[in-house]
């Protein structure tokens, strides 16, 4: 049987409405957050090492299924509040240092050594705290709000060079939030700065990625999460010219009988198939590939969440 005709098949399988796939995907993501709170000991101390992603990918699980499932079947909030205090433990409080509110990559790193974690950390928290409000307690709150402050600092200190793209919508859409949230309009207005920036240098050169174009989800993601919520006018119209872009030179290289975008794979690590997990998710969401229902990672529940998905017209443009 052709490939493509059994992608069609999963696409028209049984599980195809979004309350049925966020059921399925629950099923699947709260043991895996059980498994990573295995590691923990008695005491509630970690007893292996994991990134700050993976903590807070575990955090936003807890917490949005506390706000999606049924009570009867909701985790509680008790655990994703120990891992927030856990993560919390991971930020650099102290402003004498250069790393000021950012976070360590690893838990048993003694100190920040990648820049990047503010971002994931950010990226993250925001969406905890814009896309699933309800569910959090006065202290979760608290909690969020006090290290999205304290992250305000790496991200407006570094200089992003817009070729580094997926690291630069980070930080620009999350500046632009942070404003938001944090009630710090010239924090959004150096956002949107960025952002301006940004869309000048794609004008001016197209897209540039860290190596490979596995990256586009981090692009896609954090496009759509800024899209979901800032207030912006500008910003807002910004942000959804930049996702068709993007969509349109997706749907252009997207090699469906591979499951596949085309171009350089080196960070896919996925070195026989050059296959991405989210960027397959992506082109799921969109209808131009299988679901995948192998799916636990946090970046699932984006998509159910996404406003804007490609239109017919844009998504049509593979069968070129």
């Amino acid at each position: 049987m052709p490939f493509r005709t059994l992608s069609i098949i999963f696409l028209l399988s049984p599980i195809t409405l979004a309350e049925d796939r966020l059921a399925e995907y629950y099923s699947r993501a709260i043991p895996a957050v059980e498994r990573f709170l295995r590691t923990f000991d008695e005491a509630g101390h970690p007893t292996s090492d994991f990134t700050i992603f993976t903590i807070f990918n575990n955090i936003a699980i807890l917490i949005s299924a506390n706000a999606d499932l049924p009570e009867e079947q909701r985790p509680g909030m008790e655990l994703a509040m120990k891992l927030l205090r856990l993560a919390k433990t991971m930020q650099d409080r102290n402003p004498e240092n250069r790393t000021f509110g950012n976070f360590r990559w690893n838990w048993n790193r003694a100190g920040v050594t990648d820049p990047n974690g503010a971002e994931f950390a950010i990226a993250r928290m925001l969406s905890i705290y814009l896309d699933t409000p309800e569910p959090l307690t006065d202290e979760a709150r608290s909690i969020l709000i006090e290290m999205l402050e304290y992250a305000v600092n790496p991200c407006l200190q570094r200089r992003i060079p817009p070729d580094y793209t997926n690291i630069a919508f980070y930080n620009a859409t999350h500046l632009i939030l942070l404003g938001q949230v944090l009630d710090r309009p010239e924090v959004s207005a150096e956002g949107k700065r960025r952002l301006q920036n940004i869309v000048a240098h794609i004008w001016n050169h197209g897209v540039f990625e860290y190596n490979s174009p596995a990256y586009y989800f981090i692009n896609v993601d954090s496009l759509q999460l800024a899209y979901r919520h800032v207030n912006d006018e500008w910003a807002k119209h910004t942000i959804r010219t930049l996702l068709e872009f993007f969509w349109t030179d997706m749907s252009l290289h997207w090699y469906s009988p591979a499951l596949r975008l085309a171009g350089a794979q080196s960070r896919t690590y996925n070195y026989l198939q050059g296959i991405n997990v989210h960027m397959f998710r992506l082109f799921a969401f969109a209808g131009m590939a299988p679901y995948d229902h192998d799916a636990r990672y946090h970046a699932v529940l984006l998509s159910f969440w996404a406003e804007y998905q490609p239109p017919p017209e844009i998504a049509k443009q593979n069968d070129q």
